[in-house]
């Protein structure tokens, strides 16, 4: 797994990390313009998934392919470090390797929505906004809280609560 960190966002953006395979990809995303960029990423998987289908595609090969071109994305990601940033996206990607992110985004929400991945720890979607809080330790972060304007104190009981079960 490449290893990411993600500093918390100021409050008016929001990190979407789309994962594959454990590997995070962030998207910054200014907070008023989350909901219409999610439906842009939405939309855009459902059309992709009908023009290839329309193509003369079963759901199977749609899936097979996206999957295959997730696949080498990755391997080349993880061909250049351990560690996810905008340096290594451009060495494993080349020079349009912010587009290649959205393509990332994109190939997520088709798989998820043929139902060849699930949105779990490894694969899918995560949320990071200003309320979000992480206990750290030398291993690594080991559990995530996110809030909704909850206030810090319960979100660290919270998150202690999360740790106590994790840590057994």
């Amino acid at each position: 797994m490449a290893d990411a960190y993600v500093p918390l966002p100021p409050k008016d953006l929001v990190f979407l990390l789309c994962f594959y395979d454990g590997t995070p990809i962030t998207l910054q995303i200014e907070k008023k313009k989350y909901a219409d960029a999610t439906k842009h990423i939405k939309e855009g998987a459902k059309k992709l998934i009908d023009t290839m289908l329309k193509s003369g595609y079963s759901k199977e090969q749609v899936a097979d392919d996206l999957q295959a071109d997730m696949e080498d994305m990755h391997k080349k990601i993880l061909a250049v470090g351990s560690v996810v940033s905008d340096e290594n996206l451009e060495k494993a990607w080349g020079t349009d390797w912010e587009k290649k992110e959205f393509v990332w985004a994109l190939n997520i929400a088709c798989l998820l929505r043929l139902k060849r991945i699930k949105n779990d720890n490894n694969y899918g979607w995560s949320l990071y906004d200003h309320n979000s809080a992480r206990h750290s330790m030398e291993e690594g972060d080991l559990a995530c809280v996110f809030g909704n304007s909850m206030p810090f104190e319960k979100m660290i009981k919270k998150a202690n609560a999360l740790l106590k079960t994790m840590v057994q």
